[in-house]
This record gives C-alpha cells, structure tokens and sequence, in this order.
C-alpha cells in the first residue's frame, strides 16, 4: 500500500469517525433569556405582543427562560407607559400618567436576573424597551420631558 493509499484510508476513518460521533452525540440546547412580550405573552404595556418569525424559529432550538421586568416586579397589564427619565445626573424609571418612581423596584429585579443570566449564553431583549433596551431606549430630560 502507497503512502499515498494510506493517507486517504486515514482520512476516510476520520472521517465516518467524525460523522458516526456527530449522528450519535446529543445537541445540547444553548440557553438564553427572552424578552416575554417577543411572542410568548402579551404582556407589552398595552396588553399587545410581538410576533417575530426569527424567534419563533429560534425557541426550536434554545432552551429559553422568558423575562419581563415589569411584570415580574408586580405591575400588571395593561398598564400605563413606563419611561426613563433622567432630571438630574441619574436615570429613573417613572410610569407615565401616574408618575411612580419604581427604579428600585427595576434594579432589584436586574440584579437577580444578573445572576441567573451567568448560566445562560445569551439574550433576545425587546429593542427601544424602557427595560430591556440595551442602548436604544429613549430617555428623557427635562429639556424633552413629555
């Protein structure tokens, strides 16, 4: 036998090897946080939710743990308009018509979910959200206070 003949037999071994582990190996689901309102309740403000086709094809093939801040702190839906405001040097969250405060309420819930995100790969947070948005939520100054 050619080296050459030799090479090629290894390579076809590795190669059904590889194909004969992959068929008998189990996929293991990443885990990720979901926003609630992103097609599994309707809890958005409004009592609406969000019908996405991407996530409804990602929840096949994650395990998920779905979040609502708002909710999970005790509001209920509907429910008037949360805002971030920012009158001074701090950011706060403030539900519009009635004006409560509950950025307590918000950061005590966000450092539990903090902990619990550790064991988790990742995220699908509702974009432009007073409590999810990652860098897109409007604020509100005094000067654009609506």
């Amino acid at each position: 036998m050619s080296f050459k003949d030799f090479l090629t037999i290894f390579i076809l071994k590795i190669f059904v090897n590889r194909i004969n582990y992959c068929a008998m190996a189990e996929f293991v689901k990443p885990k990720i946080l979901l926003s609630r309102c992103l097609g599994i309740s309707a809890v958005r403000y409004n009592g609406g939710i969000i019908n996405d086709s991407f996530v409804e094809k990602l929840k096949k093939y994650v395990e998920y743990l779905d979040v609502c801040t708002e909710v999970d702190i005790g509001l209920g839906v509907p429910r008037q308009r949360m805002v971030i405001k920012r009158p001074g040097k701090e950011y706060r969250f403030i539900e519009c018509g009635t004006n409560k405060d509950f950025t307590l309420k918000i950061i005590d819930y966000c450092a539990k979910i903090s902990k619990i995100a550790l064991d988790y790969d990742g995220a699908v947070l509702k974009a432009k959200s007073p409590s999810c948005g990652l860098d897109n939520a409007n604020f509100y100054t005094e000067e654009n206070n609506r």
